[in-house]
């Protein structure tokens, strides 16, 4: 049993977990970004900016040669001082140009790129030390000995500018195909967290929402029934889950059976008090009235002994006929309990018939169910038809063909070939035959795969009928010959408790009728004590009315209980 908390706990660390892996991918992201910028403008933008230095020196050195050559003597100090500064940033270029190359490739060029200024170096320190000399007095002659190694180190410069681009625009690509993840990146895990918070909202809708509204529908169905006095105890409010709304709705259903016990007992009980209170009551005048002729009785032996002693001995008489009464009574009890005894054996038979129905029909659904499989793996069989009739098919085409090959050949033959044309066309006529049987075979095994499939449809569609209707009222049934047989047993304990107390009364009753024996003996020798039973029975007749008050206000109770009770119509 999974609770709906972690459920829903699930779905907030399916949350929490894309979250946080989302970031760590952004933020591996944002920090490869982070390096490539800081590559681009530590190395490739200062390396292009050493690049443009050492250019820059190397034009300013030829402007400052060439005022080295057309300034005076003097002044060539001066001059050969910023030559030598001039030389000098060079250097300091190169040095941090090494340090920016990343690629073997740029390191390649940055060197050949020294090795040509070196070259130019050298050349450019000669021209000096001829100018000096005074070998060179013109600017042609200077453009003559260092113009092939400035074309040279021109070359090589652009050559690092190149490589330089390449790095920029590589680290460019880079910088963009991490923008471009970051921003996939970040798009993924919008979907799979707005996917994962629909997935929490579907789990709350159908696993606490859905439940909870059902449960409240069918309750409130079960309240307004017992409202408009059309109770329906046997409904059940469906238990979909076993997790907390489930867990509720069982105990609403335990609850709602509990009540259905208690329910029926009362309904069961109230009717036994009524049937027992009107027997009871009408014992109960029937004994009132026969008391009330002895009292009368009693007040005429008062006036006339003789009179009384005749009315004694009636009054004998009557009761004895009570007791006769009383036999009849205790014998149709014991009738009636014997009665609840065959009761409570045809509901244990009942129930067991019931059980027996149930494993017996359980046990043949199982066998009809494995029958099916069965004939649905033999129905596999026509398959092999089809294959059959695709080579009769595939047979007939090549015949046709052949017949075909043969009627021309035949009609090259000419007269010769005329009864060989013959057996072609009747040859082309079997194949379309075949053929067009081979087709209707076809069409008959896929009905026939079509009826075992539906059979088989039609087979489950019962099976599942019997296992969700019938093995339920089966149930039901097992339940019913239960209850049967429990209130032929609160019968039979009343039956016998009432037959008990029929003895009893009989006792009581020929007590009575040996009492008004010995009176009528001794009536003559004492009329006081005639005056005496007269007042006893006068007591009596009132504690009769009281119990008889009693036994109509227990008929009262009785009578409410059932009519509480007859809210409930099925029970």
């Amino acid at each position: 049993m999974r609770s709906i908390g972690a459920k829903i706990n699930y779905v907030l660390l399916l949350v929490f977990l894309i979250c946080g892996v989302g970031m760590l991918i952004v933020n591996a992201k944002i920090n490869s970004m982070d390096d490539i910028t800081n590559e681009i403008s530590q190395n490739y933008i200062a390396s292009v900016s050493e690049v443009d230095t050492i250019s820059e020196n190397v034009t300013g050195l030829k402007s400052q040669m060439m005022e080295y050559l057309l300034v005076g003597e003097d002044k060539r100090p001066a001059t050969l001082g910023n030559i030598t500064k001039t030389q000098g940033a060079i250097v300091t270029s190169f040095q941090n140009l090494k340090k920016y190359a990343s690629t073997q490739r740029t390191e390649e060029a940055v060197g050949r790129l020294e090795q040509s200024y070196g070259t130019y170096k050298d050349q450019y320190n000669a021209v000096l030390k001829d100018i000096d000399n005074g070998n060179i007095k013109d600017v042609a002659s200077i453009d003559a000995r260092l113009g092939k190694a400035y074309d040279d180190l021109e070359i090589r410069v652009h050559s690092v500018e190149v490589q330089n681009t390449v790095n920029t625009a590589r680290a460019q690509k880079s910088l963009a195909g991490s923008a471009k993840a970051s921003h996939i990146t970040f798009i993924a895990v919008g979907i799979l967290l707005i996917a994962a918070i629909a997935a929490g909202v579907i789990v709350v809708r159908f696993t606490v929402i859905a439940p909870a509204r059902t449960a409240t529908r069918e309750l409130n169905i079960i309240i307004d029934g017992i409202e408009k006095n059309d109770g329906n105890l046997t409904a059940r409010v469906t238990q979909k889950s076993q997790d907390e709304i489930g867990q509720l709705v069982g105990g609403v259903n335990k609850f709602i059976e509990v009540l259905h016990s208690i329910i029926a007992e009362i309904k069961a009980d109230a009717d036994n008090v009524s049937n027992s209170t009107n027997v009871v009551y009408q014992q109960i005048s029937t004994a009132d009235g026969n008391i009330m002729d002895v009292s009368a009785t009693m007040q005429q032996l008062s006036a006339g002994m003789e009179e009384m002693a005749a009315s004694a001995e009636h009054i004998s008489n009557e009761t004895d006929s009570i007791s006769t009464s009383m036999e009849n009574i205790a014998a149709q009890a014991g009738e009636g309990s014997n009665k609840a005894k065959d009761i409570k054996v045809r509901a244990v038979a009942l129930r067991d018939d019931g059980i027996a129905s149930k494993e017996t029909t359980s046990s043949m659904a199982d066998e009809i169910r494995t029958a099916v499989r069965a004939s649905l793996e033999k129905s596999k069989d026509v398959e092999k038809i089809n294959a059959l009739t695709d080579n009769i098919l595939n047979i007939s085409s090549q015949t046709n063909l052949l017949a075909l090959n043969a009627s021309i050949e035949a009609a090259r033959a000419g007269e010769a070939g005329r009864g060989f044309a013959v057996v072609a066309d009747e040859i082309r006529t079997l194949a379309d035959s075949s053929r067009a049987t081979a087709n209707d075979i076809q069409v008959i095994s896929r009905d026939v795969t079509a009826s075992v499939e539906e059979l088989a449809e039609n087979a489950n569609k019962m099976i599942d009928f019997i296992l969700n209707v019938v093995m339920p009222d089966y149930d039901k049934l097992v339940n019913m010959g239960e209850q049967y047989n429990r209130d032929a047993g609160d019968f039979d304990d009343i039956m016998i408790a009432f037959t008990e107390d029929s003895a009893q009364l009989k006792k009581t009753m020929e007590d009575v009728a040996g009492l008004i024996r010995s009176m009528s003996s001794t009536i003559n020798e004492n009329s006081e004590g005639v005056a005496m039973v007269s007042d006893s029975a006068c007591g009596l007749t009132e504690g009769m009315s009281q119990i008889k008050d009693e036994m109509s206000h227990t008929e009262e109770v009785a009578a409410r209980l059932g009519e509480t009770v007859s809210r409930f119509t099925q029970i």
